[in-house]
């Protein structure tokens, strides 16, 4: 959700050496898209599936530690957490720029107002609060870099290598995008609050073949998926799992006539590569983080006063693992924004 922003900055500063510290996932996204040169790879040990053992943080401390040997001019975080800034005070960057506010559903005050101002040389104005997150960063990049005329451009580029892979993989497959439906299914999520039945997944995997002619249905994951996924290709005839390296997804998602997925990365990517999508939102809120895109469709459910929700179970739904606003969710749903929304595109 940072590309126009990272966009921005690489427009503004186009001779200087941009180092992205992040999760592995971000390379393989960002990989041909020349807006980073260099990453350094890290574990937070504050995400949900962060390694939170004692050698790990220490490898954090030390890789972050290693970044003052670069003499770094410039330090930016795109949302003012906190723990962040720490991390890029600790870098030795001589400017250090974010906000000095973090917005967080939970969390005490003193930890979201108070303590990231103290790592900061230069505070950004907040103008975004309780806004959606891809705003924050554009916020940080005009601050920068001033109005921008493609700053709010989201489309990721695909690189030519990525486009042959994909097109060798569905040669093997004697799939032809142009003469085909393809629609893709990411059944992963993070948090399993998140997840949505497999029977339904199944559901509608029945009704696109049943109802869509020459329709392609892809089940993509990551190895983290790997059971769902195989189940959902095996129960269901003529479905392809594709459980390829991450830098392709992007690539695939864009041939798809049409993604149907959790709110969880896909979505952003299909958003990125103007693929239009349905997108099933459970325990978060879609004004803070659904994807930006006119051709997302998003699917909620209303009544749950405990949304945005960050526990790792649900007492309110039936296995208390699931989250109730996903079971809230039936199949009917989802066929209908797949026949209302997106039922043009589908046929053409």
């Amino acid at each position: 959700m940072a590309i126009p922003a990272l966009r921005a900055i690489r427009q503004k500063f186009g001779n200087a050496e941009i180092i992205m510290l992040c999760q592995n996932w971000a390379p393989k996204v960002l990989k041909d898209s020349n807006l980073v040169d260099n990453y350094r790879i890290i574990n937070v040990p504050w995400t949900r599936a962060a390694d939170r053992r004692i050698v790990s943080i220490s490898k954090l401390i030390k890789t972050t530690l290693s970044l003052r040997k670069e003499k770094i001019d410039l330090g930016i975080h795109f949302r003012g957490d906190p723990r962040s800034l720490f991390l890029m005070y600790l870098s030795g960057a001589k400017k250090r720029i974010s906000y000095g506010e973090y917005y967080a559903p939970h969390g005490n005050d003193w930890m979201r107002k108070i303590l990231g101002r103290q790592f900061l040389t230069d505070i950004v104005p907040i103008q975004y609060k309780g806004s959606h997150i891809m705003d924050w960063s554009i916020g940080v990049a005009k601050y920068l870099c001033g109005e921008n005329e493609d700053i709010n451009n989201t489309l990721l580029h695909i690189s030519n290598a990525a486009a042959l892979y994909v097109n060798h993989f569905f040669k093997k497959l004697n799939i032809i995008p142009d003469n085909e439906i393809i629609v893709g299914i990411h059944p992963g999520y993070g948090n399993k609050t998140r997840a949505w039945e497999i029977e339904k997944w199944e559901n509608i995997i029945k009704y696109l073949q049943k109802n869509k002619t020459s329709t392609r249905v892809l089940v993509f994951g990551s190895m983290a998926d790997k059971e769902l996924v195989d189940k959902l290709v095996m129960n269901n005839h003529n479905v392809i799992s594709v459980m390829e390296p991450l830098e392709f997804l992007p690539a695939f998602i864009k041939l798809c006539k049409l993604m149907i997925c959790l709110d969880s990365s896909a979505s952003h990517i299909a958003a990125a590569v103007d693929t239009p999508s349905v997108v099933l939102f459970g325990p978060n809120e879609p004004y803070i983080s659904a994807p930006k895109s006119d051709k997302a469709n998003i699917i909620i459910k209303e009544g749950f006063d405990c949304r945005p929700c960050l526990q790792k179970g649900c007492p309110y739904s039936t296995d208390k693992e699931i989250g109730a606003c996903m079971e809230a969710i039936s199949v009917s749903d989802v066929i209908r924004s797949v026949d209302n929304n997106i039922q043009y595109d589908l046929i053409n």
